[in-house]
């Protein structure tokens, strides 16, 4: 029998020994990991305190202490802790300290530590409950038990930089707002110059062609005149351009795409630009035979595309030169090319030909009148109807050539399409017998577009204001087939006329067209909403608005009369 004094194998001094070695063993690890865990804690910068529901003093560890601003060797209280809080967190604090401790809910809090020399700091606390109860203790033993495990970071530098970020988040936004505002009223203001501009403009071209046509048999006449349309549509460009750009610049440029047939859009581009090419000699060729060019797109957008392409080419192709213009079907795209023999383009500047109103000092550079906004321009145009266009060049004196690619479309046009219709009607066709009113209360404006119409053969009346053309429409025996009138005019507008118009009987019978300065795509949609059948910008382009003027005559002489 073995005793206790016995230290033999299998004894129970053996056995004691054996489980005091496992006992220091454990310690040892226990204590090493405790070691490593303060480290990594300590690395973590990481601050952790114990609360007991009962007891005053917390216990926490020197990063505690440090987030909320004590030494390392402070003792801490549970008040000393409300203390260092921020009045406007301590309540919500004392709810998560007492939810945690009752119910066991989890603890996760920003809370602003306020330290003594005044200086605020953003502590992230994290908390979770420790029970040590047993199955036998009541509720308030088991409360008793319970203690609070807060782990605590400083947050303040990413609380900064959120901050930082949202003052910069609005000022940017109050900066961009500025922006947006001052874009709407420099678009506000160019409207209202182009609209200013364009009066002018209409009365110099149309005096300009009525002495054409009156005096075509004089030579000198014949080339004076010539010299004065070119200036006057060089200028009208630049106010177009500028009145685009703007509208680029806010957002609200726009294209209206409908069914139509690119051939004819290029057509009449390309007559626009034969008066320029034969003034310096320079041949142009057209091939639109490999295809029939059907596109859904915007026709007025496409044509001035196609126009800045050959003004451009035009403008920068010697005397002598040859300008040769294709469309051709690409698989399911289509593609026009404008390619010219001119001075060409050098390899530095042909990636910023697109830029807006950029001029270059190097040599062979384009210097040549005008903006320089008629590529921005076409490019976004071109890009709204789904396309893509480049410019390539070999070189200064080699040329260029732009190719704009469309998407197709593999629809019949319909034959009735007045857009396109308008545009292939070729050269200004007689208005003898219809009636027409022209009203404007500019005397200048007033006169040049009704000595037009009576050059052409209409039979023309004039008022300077609204109320005076309303007394004329409601006149007995009054018979106008066509209203031309003017928005902008004093006391009562343009709109208001033409829904007084539509409210008479014969009323719908009636074309009416709005001839006005103000032409954007807005004020178009405006005076087409008020009534009017037409919406016409100045100046008048007298080789499309006769035409129009007679085709549209005919079709509102088919219309069923309104009742009063």
């Amino acid at each position: 029998m073995n005793t206790i004094h016995d230290d033999g194998v299998g004894s129970e001094v053996a056995r004691m020994r054996s489980a005091l070695n496992r006992e220091k063993r454990a310690r040892a690890a226990l204590g090493g990991a405790k070691d490593a865990l303060e480290v990594i804690i300590g690395a973590g910068c990481v601050g952790f305190c114990r609360i007991h529901p009962t007891r005053h003093k917390c216990s926490a560890n020197a990063h505690f202490k440090a987030h909320f601003g004590w030494p390392p060797d402070a003792i801490l209280e549970r008040s000393d802790l409300d203390g260092r809080i921020h009045p406007e967190d301590r309540a919500a604090l004392c709810a998560s300290i007492t939810a945690a401790l009752d119910h066991g809910t989890p603890l996760d809090l920003t809370v602003r530590a306020v330290w003594p020399c005044g200086t605020t700091h953003y502590i992230a606390l994290r908390g979770r409950c420790a029970h040590g109860e047993s199955a036998a203790d009541t509720s308030s033993q088991k409360r008793s038990r319970t203690e609070l495990v807060l782990v605590a970071t400083n947050v303040t530098a990413e609380y900064k930089a959120i901050h930082e970020l949202e003052a910069a988040v609005a000022r940017e936004s109050e900066l961009r707002a500025t922006a947006a505002a001052a874009n709407c009223a420099n678009l506000e203001l160019l409207s209202i110059v182009s609209h200013e501009l364009r009066s002018p403009l209409n009365a110099m071209l149309g005096w300009n062609r009525i002495l054409a046509i009156k005096r075509g048999d004089d030579v000198e006449i014949k080339a004076i005149t010539s010299r004065v349309q070119h200036s006057a549509k060089a200028q009208l460009r630049i106010v177009n351009d500028l009145l685009d750009l703007a509208r680029i610049g806010t957002g609200k440029f726009k294209v209206n795409p409908r069914p139509m047939k690119l051939a004819t859009v290029a057509a009449s581009a390309l007559e626009s630009a034969s008066a320029p090419a034969q003034a310096k000699d320079i041949e142009i060729t057209a091939d639109f035979t490999a295809t029939p060019g059907e596109t859904n797109g915007d026709a007025e957008r496409l044509r001035q595309v196609v126009a800045n392409l050959l003004s451009n080419a035009v403008k920068f192709t010697p005397r002598g030169g040859k300008i040769r213009l294709l469309l051709r079907r690409v698989g399911s795209d289509l593609e026009l090319e404008v390619a010219d023999t001119g001075q060409g383009i050098s390899k530095e500047l042909l990636p910023r030909v697109f830029d807006r109103v950029r001029r270059e000092d190097a040599p062979g550079a384009r210097h040549e009148a005008g903006l320089g906004l008629g590529l921005a321009i076409s490019r976004e145009i071109v890009i709204l109807h789904g396309g893509t266009v480049r410019l390539t060049s070999d070189g200064e004196g080699l040329g260029t050539v732009v190719v704009v690619r469309l998407p197709g479309r593999q629809v019949k046009i319909p034959a009735g399409d007045p857009l396109t219709a308008s545009l292939a009607s070729s050269g200004p066709r007689s208005l003898s017998g219809l009636g027409i009113l022209v009203v404007d209360d500019e005397p200048e404006a007033r006169a040049v577009v009704a000595e037009l119409l009576r050059l052409e053969g209409a039979e023309v009346a004039v008022s300077d204001s609204a109320a005076s053309a309303y007394e004329k429409l409601c006149a007995q025996g009054a018979s106008f087939d066509v209203v031309v009138t003017d928005i902008g005019m004093p006391v009562e507008d343009g709109y208001s006329l033409v829904r007084k118009l539509r409210a008479l009987k014969s009323g719908a019978r009636v074309l009416a067209i709005a001839l006005t300065g103000h032409a954007t795509s807005s004020d178009a949609a405006t005076a087409l909403e008020a009534g009017f059948d037409l919406h016409v910008a100045k100046p008048v382009d007298v080789e499309r608005f006769v035409p129009m003027i007679r085709r549209f005559s005919s079709h509102t002489r088919d219309a069923p009369t309104l009742a009063e």
